[in-house]
């Protein structure tokens, strides 16, 4: 992004690192700021795989 700061404008970014969690039909699921724990990226993981 901070090369290219159209980049993150779909998916709404403006810190980075952002980790943008996206469904399989390509809906944002999670946006987690920061350098996410592993604990909250797997509940973001499960939640965009419906489980």
């Amino acid at each position: 992004m901070s090369r290219d700061p159209a980049a993150g404008g779909p998916y709404r970014v403006r810190a980075t690192p952002t980790v943008v969690v996206l469904d399989r039909g390509g809906e944002v699921v999670e946006t987690l700021v920061g350098i996410p724990d592993r604990e909250s990226l797997r509940r973001a993981i499960q939640k965009a795989a419906g489980g």
